[in-house]
């Protein structure tokens, strides 16, 4: 195994030491339609957050992604459990306008 020391730049298409980039999908990850989503059914950041076993503040991370400042998306399997509470297809969180399309279904039954 390779010592990597500061000075040593990591090899093309690595990201080096370190934690590991949350990767939610093919689908992607977009806060807005999350906060869409949780205003529509009346629930708050820690609503979510109960209904995942997570924290307030990972959600709130989760929320301001990919604009805000210290965001990041969840994992695919983080993004599992967010759909599963949500009782939402996996893309209706992936962009603004699948969020408002899944809402209009709901609206519409």
């Amino acid at each position: 195994m390779q010592d990597q020391t500061p000075d040593t730049p990591a090899p093309a298409g690595r990201r080096g030491a370190g934690r590991p980039a949350n990767d939610p999908g093919p689908q992607g990850w977009d806060g807005a339609a999350l906060n869409l989503i949780l205003s529509d059914y009346g629930w708050s950041h820690g609503n979510l957050a109960a209904a995942v076993g997570l924290t307030t503040s990972v959600v709130g991370t989760w929320c301001g992604f990919p604009g805000a400042a210290n965001s990041r998306p969840p994992s695919r399997s983080q993004v599992r459990m967010v759909c599963v509470a949500l009782d939402a297809p996996r893309a209706a969180v992936g962009s603004v306008a699948a969020a408002q399309d899944f809402l209009a279904t709901l609206e519409g039954n």
